[in-house]
């Protein structure tokens, strides 16, 4: 734990990701926004080979087998350490979740095409399109702001003007966050998500 020296790494959007998975894959984060993916934030490995060496690798030890992890995954080895490079960072982020009926797609989708183009790279929007069982479908946006709270607050109150059907909004510490989506991708959910991730 960094959080108290005001410094985290980029890591998974739910508490129960192991970092091996989720560093090898490219791992998106909350904080990928700021700093790139997990691995782009990835500065040393240990490695098991088959032939049972273990080598470090880095920019600067074995640099062709830090390079082939950055994009071949487990394919070189057994990886037993990963060293992840720190950022500052708040110690409280602002979590907001906002739901709108279908009906509102013509006013909610150009307020987020026009936020698309003004957003910073601590703003986090996730578009849902949920259809529960027994409940009307409706148009989820899940945003988090990564800063400041207060400024957070500014940034989305665009959204709220929207008039939702329901908002729930709250600060929150940031060591929580990653716990926001466990409800929705708990072992033994089996669930397709798909998405488009804007750099």
């Amino acid at each position: 734990m960094t959080l108290f020296l005001g410094l985290a790494s980029v890591a998974g959007t739910v508490s129960h990701t192991g970092v091996g998975g989720l560093t090898l894959g490219g791992g998106f984060g909350w904080l990928a926004g700021r700093h790139g993916l997990v691995i782009d934030n990835l500065a040393q490995a240990t490695i098991v080979t088959s032939s049972g060496n273990i080598l470090t690798a880095s920019a600067s030890e074995n640099p062709d087998l830090f390079w082939a992890i950055r994009g071949g995954g487990g394919n070189f080895g057994v990886i037993t350490e990963f060293v992840l490079r720190l950022h500052p960072q708040h110690p409280e982020v602002l979590a907001s979740a906002l739901a709108f009926l279908p009906t509102s797609l013509d006013k909610v989708i150009p307020e987020v095409n026009a936020w698309i183009s003004d957003r910073t790279p601590s703003e986090v929007l996730y578009i849902i399109f949920a259809n529960p069982s027994g409940v009307q479908p409706v148009v989820m946006l899940h945003f988090v702001y990564t800063g400041d709270p207060e400024i957070g607050q500014q940034k989305f109150e665009r959204f709220k003007k929207l008039e939702p059907i329901m908002e729930q909004t709250t600060v929150i510490p940031y060591i929580q966050l990653n716990h926001l989506n466990d409800r929705f991708s708990g072992p033994g959910m089996y669930r397709m998500l798909q998405g488009t991730f804007f750099p």
